[in-house]
C-alpha cells in the first residue's frame, strides 16, 4: 500500500471521529425541536460539502504526485541525467 494512501485514510478516520464525537456532543446538548433539527440537517450538509472538497484536494494531489512518481522512474529507466521539475500543483 502506498504510505500516501495510508496517510490518507488515517486523516479520513481522524475526521470521522472528530466529527462524530462534535454531533454526539450537539445531539446531548439541546433540545431538537424541528428548526433545531432543520439548523443540525443545515450544518452536516456544509460539512459534508466542506469534507468532499477536502477529499477531492487529497485525490487531486496524491494524482499528480503519481503522475510525478511515474515521470521519475521513466527518467531513470530511460537514462535521463536530470530529474523532471517539481510539479506546480504541489507547491502552495
Amino acid at each position: 500500500m502506498d504510505p500516501i494512501f495510508g496517510l490518507l485514510d488515517a486523516a479520513l478516520t481522524l475526521v470521522g471521529v472528530v466529527t462524530s464525537a462534535v454531533l454526539t456532543k450537539r445531539i446531548s446538548d439541546r433540545k431538537l425541536t424541528y428548526d433545531a433539527g432543520q439548523f443540525f440537517i443545515d450544518q452536516l450538509q456544509k460539512d459534508v460539502t466542506s469534507l468532499r472538497g477536502e477529499v477531492n484536494s487529497l485525490r487531486r494531489m496524491v494524482r499528480i504526485q503519481d503522475d510525478y512518481i511515474g515521470r521519475l522512474r521513466r527518467g531513470y529507466t530511460g537514462g535521463g541525467d536530470l530529474p523532471p521539475p517539481w510539479p506546480d500543483g504541489l507547491v502552495e
